[in-house]
């Protein structure tokens, strides 16, 4: 792992760093805390362009797919299961070089995200878009991948009112994700029937 130096220790964060001893170079990946211990958010994948078109962040996914299957396959011996997800968005960033990677403290976002822009909102100049969120989907589904569109909304109760506490859903995705239909990938495939559900088109026992 990553680590990120306070005044007392270095601490964890959830970055990673992933190297291969048979290609030159390294891939930082992110992988959030996650509020569930079926679902593992893979929010980031980086490769320094000066050592892109080695095939290292491929590599790197395939290797955490490997990892994905082995784990789920005990958990389902214990009618559990585990699955990798991933919403395909392009950034860019000058920060994350292989020689400023120790002076970036990565347990705050402020500090991680110092200087990144991504196509949330709108998109990348063509100087800083080295690859298409289009072209990052079709080299998801390529892997394995599948669309998941029921990952894009979160249940929830609501206990604003003291009298009376409902259940109620909200979409988590931008307007313009939802209008480009820029929607979650799900690894392995074989566990899209366990989170599907209204947005895909699946009714589900609570509806």
């Amino acid at each position: 792992p990553t680590m990120t130096k306070n005044y007392r220790k270095d601490v964890p964060s959830r970055y990673f760093v992933y190297r291969n001893p048979k290609i030159t170079g390294y891939a930082l990946i992110g992988l959030p805390e996650s509020t569930t211990d079926e679902l593992v958010l893979l929010k980031t994948i980086y490769v320094e362009p000066k050592y892109e078109h080695q095939g290292i962040a491929t590599n790197c996914v395939k290797e955490l797919m490997d990892l994905t299957l082995k784990i789920d396959a005990e958990a389902k011996k214990e009618n559990g299961s585990l699955s990798l997800w991933c919403v395909p968005n392009s950034f860019h960033t000058d920060a994350w070089r292989e020689d400023t990677l120790n002076e970036i403290d990565w347990t705050r976002a402020s500090s991680v995200d110092a200087g990144l822009v991504d196509g949330t909102f709108e998109d990348l100049p063509s100087d800083k878009e080295r690859v298409s969120w289009t072209l990052l989907r079709d080299w998801y589904k390529g892997l394995g991948f599948t669309m998941v569109k029921e990952l894009a909304y979160e249940n929830y109760l609501d206990t604003s009112n003291c009298y009376r506490w409902e259940y109620r859903r909200r979409e988590n995705l931008t307007d313009r994700s939802v209008k480009l239909q820029r929607y979650p990938l799900l690894f392995p495939h074989a566990n899209a029937s366990l989170h599907r559900g209204a947005a895909d088109g699946v009714q589900t026992l609570t509806e």
